[in-house]
């Protein structure tokens, strides 16, 4: 009975030290930017009654892929490093978008997306930009012409906020704790165009400059593999120990119940 608790005990110590483990990243990383929007465009108000709003909220979010290719992420080695990645088969870049305003949200980013950051010692800044192009003709003639993007473009000069240039580890940041950032960066664009042989049958417009204030990031990827903390070094020490010494025990039993079976 002994033996039994002290290799469930040592079981627990042990699961609970690897439980304590970061995990290996996967899944997602999202990138949420929320401000204002000067609405330049909205020609068949398709955000509601926004047209010539020079003060509307937005919602922008832009969703990494955590499984991208290696062979996408272009960097010089010492200050800037870019994920960029085409797709015109699979019709999903892995970096992709949407924008809400008005209770309306559109996603961007099926064909082409990328992510880039840059920390140098004159000037420090990250990007995402996003687009959803299409040019189709189709049977009859007509063609649709799209023209979906999202961009965002955030940097400073002999500013200190970024922690590296590695487009991984972008931390949440809003505009107050960032002086001498640029947030104005941002741009939306909508162009849907119909077109028959005679001419255009329907054409829907949005243009809007994005003014961002915050930005929150969530499952970024750490850099290098995960490092158990102290305090969970201590309990895999004692979960390994008293593992061994049950297992040494219940050995020990079973010579001594063979020798007396003898």
């Amino acid at each position: 009975m002994k033996c039994r608790n002290l290799a469930g005990a040592a079981v627990g110590a042990l699961a609970l030290a690897l439980s304590a483990v970061p995990a290996a990243a996967a899944g997602v990383t999202t990138y949420t930017f929320t401000g204002q929007a000067r609405v330049d465009i909205d020609n068949t108000s398709m955000f509601g009654d926004v047209n010539g709003d020079n003060d509307r909220s937005f919602t922008a979010v832009f969703t990494r892929l955590n499984d991208f290719d290696p062979s996408s992420v272009q960097t010089d080695g010492a200050t800037y490093s870019l994920l960029f990645e085409q797709s015109f088969y699979d019709d999903q870049s892995t970096v992709l978008s949407s924008f809400t305003m008005g209770g309306v949200t559109v996603d961007f980013g099926a064909r082409y997306g990328s992510q880039g950051q840059e920390n140098s010692a004159f000037r420090e800044g990250f990007s995402f930009y996003t687009d959803s192009f299409s040019d189709r003709t189709f049977d009859d003639g007509s063609r649709l012409h799209v023209v979906d993007e999202l961009q965002f473009s955030i940097f400073g000069f002999g500013t200190d906020y970024l922690a590296s240039h590695d487009f991984r580890t972008l931390p949440s940041l809003t505009s107050a704790e960032t002086p001498g950032f640029s947030w104005r960066n941002g741009y939306m664009q909508i162009v849907q165009e119909r077109t028959d042989p005679f001419g255009v049958v329907s054409n829907r417009t949005v243009v809007a400059d994005l003014f961002a204030t915050r930005l929150d990031v969530v499952g970024a990827i750490p850099v290098g593999p995960a490092v158990p903390e102290p305090g969970t070094w201590a309990l895999l020490i004692v979960g390994f120990a008293g593992a061994g010494a049950a297992l040494r025990q219940s050995s020990r039993r079973r010579r001594e119940a063979s020798g007396l079976a003898a």
